[in-house]
């Protein structure tokens, strides 16, 4: 794989593996870091894409639609304080059972927390209310992380 298509490769296995999972659709508030998912969502259409500007409405949107269908929804943000919008549909589908995903896109790690704008330490954000969470990191072209990416 080429390294300037690192990136690209990168979410477009996110898609594939957001499609594998089950999830049934994706309800996006679009932001510059998310915007590599986002594309490879719409560039697959193997999963319905709702844009919702705003995030909490997004959220609870999302999780609505879990609640009717009864199958795996998600949602995709950008970095920053955008994930804490996430938090109260989180809290809400661990408590119902329901199956909600949230996908949040943080900046790299040295600009974490360096005043720089939307550099909100994203790390187990949900955890202590919603459930496990799991971080991909940055992308890596090694054929075990490409791997474990999709698994």
């Amino acid at each position: 794989m080429m390294l300037q298509n690192l990136g690209t490769q990168w979410a477009r296995l996110v898609a594939h593996a957001l499609k594998a999972a089950g999830v049934e659709h994706v309800v996006a508030s679009p932001g510059a870091r998310s915007a590599p998912v986002l594309c490879a969502l719409l560039e697959s259409e193997a999963i319905p894409v709702e844009m919702i500007v705003d995030e909490r409405s997004a959220s609870i949107f999302a999780l609505g639609r879990a609640r009717a269908t009864g199958r795996p929804q998600a949602v995709l943000r950008t970095s920053g304080s955008a994930g804490g919008h996430d938090l109260p549909a989180s809290m809400e589908a661990k408590q119902a059972g329901l199956p909600l995903v949230v996908i949040t896109s943080d900046r790299p790690y040295e600009l974490t927390e360096t005043a720089a704008p939307q550099t909100t330490h994203q790390n187990d954000l949900f955890l202590s209310q919603a459930g496990p969470t799991l971080e991909l990191g940055p992308p890596d072209a090694h054929p075990t992380a490409l791997r474990a990416l999709v698994r």
